[in-house]
């Protein structure tokens, strides 16, 4: 790895001038080593309710080091634990997906794809940076009144930031309940944050559209594969395979899971 600076370093003009001049001058060569890249950022010292976001950019394909998908997914999650928000762009519609997809949904980002060709990539690279550029609420965590009573996904939800919204997918038993009470806790700065929501179920507005039904059923597979990615069980293939069976959505990288 290389780096611009040798610390964390302000926005200034002089220093993003420096910075667009390290960019220019980078080369291809040599090969691609993703895990050892991403311990690399893991390590760089970090100051409490400030987030740390990686944007990887990439085809995903790694030819150095430890080059098995699942494996690559497996050790950086268990060292990461949630502390570096991992968004990655896939450079070309050819991109190893499954990597990319799973890396970054189980550690607070996710995946856009280049598919129509690298004159695309800069825009892409903008657009989430923008999208990034103004955190509001770091290392969240969600807590319920009675979370047994609540299936709802992502688990480990990526930073709440002004410029693009945080959702949430959830179901619970029709007999659970008239209210769900939740509770989001995280940093902003070095100031402890929480909001509390309290949701009346039975004055929510109600609707037909079965795609509500189809992303939670998503989200959950996805939780799952990122799962099983780490702790390669045949429970929880068979949980994968039942979800998507039950609500009648594909298995996402089905070919690729577990390599």
């Amino acid at each position: 790895p290389r780096f611009c600076f040798p610390q964390w370093t302000a926005g200034s003009e002089v220093n993003v001038a420096a910075a667009q001049s390290f960019v220019e001058s980078l080369s291809a060569g040599g090969n691609t080593d993703i895990l050892s890249s991403l311990k690399t950022i893991r390590e760089l010292p970090r100051t409490a309710g400030r987030p740390v976001i990686a944007i990887v950019i990439t085809d995903g394909l790694a030819t150095a080091g430890v080059t098995g998908s699942s494996e690559i997914i497996r050790e950086f999650t268990r060292l990461n634990d949630g502390a570096v928000s991992v968004y990655t762009v896939a450079t070309i519609g050819t991109a190893n997906t499954y990597l990319l997809d799973i890396l970054s949904y189980a550690n607070r980002g996710e995946t856009r794809v280049i598919a129509h060709g690298r004159w695309d990539i800069p825009d892409a690279i903008e657009s989430l940076s923008r999208e990034l550029a103004q955190p509001v609420l770091a290392d969240i965590t969600l807590r319920f009144a009675q979370p047994e009573l609540f299936d709802i996904y992502p688990v480990q939800t990526c930073n709440l930031y002004a410029d693009r919204p945080l959702v949430l997918f959830g179901r619970t038993a029709r007999d659970a309940g008239a209210r769900i009470v939740m509770q989001a806790v995280g940093k902003a700065g070095e100031t402890a944050c929480d909001m509390v929501f309290d949701i009346d179920l039975a004055a929510a507005p109600r609707t037909a559209d079965r795609d509500i039904r189809r992303e939670w059923a998503r989200q959950r597979i996805y939780h799952l594969v990122g799962r099983y990615a780490r702790t390669p069980e045949p429970a929880i293939l068979d949980e994968i395979r039942a979800t998507a069976a039950d609500y009648r959505v594909p298995v996402p990288h089905e070919a690729m899971i577990g390599k």
